[in-house]
């Protein structure tokens, strides 16, 4: 199950249970000048919720839930998807004990799709909105470090590396990132490993290889990838991460 919230109705969720806006979501604010006005938009939210049997039971239950989880959330999966035809943002989340997806169209004023997800299946949550796409062919591909005189190729097979890889780039219809946050009690929240990115097209899907840091410069790689592979090493990360236990729960 699931509900689709107008951000105004999703704002007024979170304030009843305390919790910020959450990233990478893009906010909304109550459009008033004074105060009285503000009580004013929160109650004819709340009614029009009401007005769709959203504050029954079961459906309150939901987003009381997702509300916690966005209030108290100390484990992160955000997306971000740049598409002309069909940008998304999404962030699940979890505080130990409930968890919860929050998706959108990248655009102003599109609604929000919250739905109840596992605490340990964030990654799965996630990865359940990105379209399947082949992998790539062919060896990894070095992406050209720019266009100045400095960074012109200097050999035959760097300028025909160059020549892949701008012929790639070309032609890429989708750019994906995908990221971990962990926030631990006192203190602020931080990233968990790199953020992941990746690119589709119609010459399949290409993770982008950052060259590992204090190494010797070199430029990053498109490497064909699976949506399998990106999900593993997604896990991976939340692995290492401070898993959070809901209270009670024995840890023997």
């Amino acid at each position: 199950m699931s509900v689709v919230l107008d951000r105004h109705e999703l704002l007024w969720v979170l304030e009843q249970c305390d919790a910020p806006w959450p990233y990478p979501l893009r906010p909304v604010h109550w459009s008033a000048e004074t105060d009285a006005e503000v009580r004013r938009h929160r109650t004819d939210t709340e009614q029009a919720l009401r007005g769709r049997g959203l504050l029954e039971p079961a459906p309150a239950r939901l987003l009381l839930d997702a509300g916690s989880a966005v209030a108290g959330w100390a484990l992160a999966v955000d997306l971000v998807r740049r598409d002309a035809a069909a940008p998304l943002a999404a962030v699940a989340c979890t505080d130990g004990r409930t968890g919860a997806l929050l998706s959108s169209p990248e655009r102003a004023g599109a609604p929000v799709r919250v739905t109840p997800c596992p605490p340990d299946g964030l990654a799965e949550a996630v990865f359940a909105l990105v379209p399947p796409v082949p992998p790539g062919s062919g060896p990894a591909v070095p992406v050209p470090a720019g266009a100045l005189p400095a960074d012109l190729p200097a050999t035959r097979r760097a300028t025909r590396a160059r020549d892949v890889a701008e012929d790639l780039l070309a032609t890429v219809a989708t750019i994906t990132q995908v990221g971990v946050a962990e926030r631990r009690a006192g203190a602020d929240p931080r990233r968990v490993g790199p953020l992941l990115c990746w690119l589709d097209g119609p010459r399949g899907r290409h993770a982008l290889r950052l060259p590992p840091g204090g190494q010797a410069p070199r430029p990053p790689l498109l490497v064909p990838a699976t949506g399998g592979q990106l999900l593993a090493e997604v896990r991976t990360v939340l692995s290492d991460a401070a898993v959070p236990r809901p209270p009670g729960r024995s840890t023997a």
